[in-house]
């Protein structure tokens, strides 16, 4: 989207065109932190705490974890803090992506000319 906001609507520098400049520009940099920086660790974590809950029989329910006999498990704890907070902090930036593009998404239909 940025590229194609460069090539097609960056005519003039007025406050509309820095706006969305800076908002397609922080999405970038947001996506690229993820997928390179925090994914990769977060899958790992994800798989050895499926390993771990696998191994006791825990894991499978949904909407809420009972952690059973894993409360008292320090490594497991670690593992589950670390994803916890790694897993927040991409849906943070994943919700600060969506933002960027609902902004843009009114920047385009503002671009749409109905007569």
């Amino acid at each position: 989207m940025l590229i194609l906001f460069v090539k097609y609507f960056l005519t003039s520098w007025n406050a509309t065109a820095i706006v969305q400049l800076i908002a397609l520009s922080v999405t970038v940099f947001i996506e690229i932190i993820i997928r390179l920086y925090l994914a990769p660790p977060m899958l790992r974590l994800m798989h050895e705490k499926y390993r771990i809950e696998g191994a006791i029989g825990s894991g499978r329910e949904v909407g809420s974890l009972e952690q059973g006999d894993l409360i008292q498990c320090p490594h497991y704890q670690r593992i589950h803090k670390t994803f916890r907070r790694i897993h927040m902090t991409i849906a943070m930036g994943n919700m600060s992506v969506l933002l960027a593009t609902c902004l843009h998404l009114y920047f385009l239909a503002s671009k749409i000319q109905i007569s």
